[in-house]
Order: structure tokens, then sequence, then C-alpha cells
């Protein structure tokens, strides 16, 4: 996406000879600028997943023995005959 940003004379010299030391655009450091900005925002795919039980009143492995047990229960009585 583009966009239109003023930056300050002063800050914008600055930024020139940033980016002529680190051999990239100013579109690039302005890039990498707002990535690192927002890392602490992003939450990681592995946190998501971790946090599905976050706010529930009951324990996931508990609640997962459970269950087991109710299909071990159902399948015991209804094996099928041949």
């Amino acid at each position: 996406m583009r966009t239109l940003v003023d930056i300050p004379a002063e800050d914008l010299k600055l930024l020139n000879g940033v980016v002529k030391t680190m051999a990239i655009s100013r579109a690039e450091f302005v890039r990498r600028a707002i990535a690192k900005s927002l890392e602490p925002h992003r939450i990681s795919q592995k946190q998501q997943a971790f946090g599905l039980w976050a706010n529930r009143p009951v324990d996931g492995l508990n609640y997962q023995e459970r269950i087991r047990e109710e299909w071990q229960e159902g399948t015991s009585s209804s094996t099928p005959t041949s």
C-alpha cells in the first residue's frame, strides 16, 4: 500500500543520511520501522492457539479426559455383532 506522510525537514535530513549509510531506500527504512514498531502488538499463532481455553471455566485436559471417557462408555455398550 502506498501512503503519503509529512516528515519534518530536520527528520528528513537525518533520515536521508541514515538510509545512505545503510544503503537502503527511505521506503525500506520506513517499512522496517513500522514492522519493528508493530512487533509487540502482533499475536503469534502459537499464542492464539494457547489462548483458546483462557477464558473457559474448565481445564482443557480435564475436559478432554471427560469426553474420552464418554466415548469409551458409549462404544463398549454398542459394539456391533456380526
